[in-house]
């Protein structure tokens, strides 16, 4: 069943590697000891050994996300300050993931009084502007290390980029529920909150399960 859905709200564990340290014993022998010089006489003076030569480090290979316009972004290891152009879907997208203390600048919540409710400091956020609308020099104020731009405002995103600033295109409107469900784990992966992000696609899953199982139901 396909249908399309309007965007919502809805350890890694450390393994130990244990190094076992086999110390060896040696066997005495009753054979009397030879005398100092004896000893001086018969072991050559020992060689240094020589140290390892160190290891090359591998550096780990840059993650990636496919955004909504089909765009590999890469994700930046420093994500400290946050912005958004696009309204309502992606503040909530990224309130959820836990990243409302990260967004340094964003459009006006004014239209989320709810939101606003909950998370009273985003009414003091900077609001730089929204999609093709946006004000490239709060943005440089603002110093963000990433920006969620929407699949919409090609020439407002395209104003960013050339600023400099990295951008991830979220979607706008109306999409699958697939579509959907993979964008909240590509967010998850950008801020690095994986975890939650599959525990509500797991939710959405076992959610719709239900409904199509009393939808197969309802008489044709």
């Amino acid at each position: 069943m396909k249908s399309n859905w309007k965007r919502t709200l809805p350890a890694l564990a450390l393994s130990a590697a244990c190094l076992l340290g086999i110390a060896g014993c040696a066997n005495s022998a009753a054979a009397p000891s030879p005398t100092p010089s004896a000893v001086a006489e018969s072991v050559p003076p020992s060689s240094p050994t020589p140290a390892a030569a160190p290891q090359p480090t591998e550096n780990p290979a840059p993650r990636t996300v496919t955004d909504a316009v089909g765009r590999e972004v890469e994700i930046p290891e420093k994500l400290e300050r946050l912005a958004i152009t696009c309204n309502g879907g992606a503040h909530q997208e990224l309130t959820i993931l836990g990243a409302s203390d990260r967004i340094v600048a964003m459009p006006s919540t004014a239209k989320f009084n709810q939101l606003e409710v909950m998370f009273p400091d985003y009414a003091n956020v900077t609001d730089a502007g929204s999609f093709n609308d946006v004000n490239i020099e709060e943005m440089l104020k603002a110093k963000p290390d990433f920006i969620f731009v929407g699949q919409s405002s090609k020439e407002g995103n395209a104003k960013l980029e050339e600023a400099g600033f990295a951008t991830y295109t979220m979607l706008i409107g109306w999409a699958e529920i697939d579509t959907l469900k993979q964008e909240f784990l590509n967010v998850g992966a950008i801020l690095g909150n994986e975890a939650q992000a599959q525990a509500l696609v797991d939710y959405w899953d076992e959610k719709i399960a239900l409904v199509e199982q009393a939808v197969s139901q309802v008489p044709e």
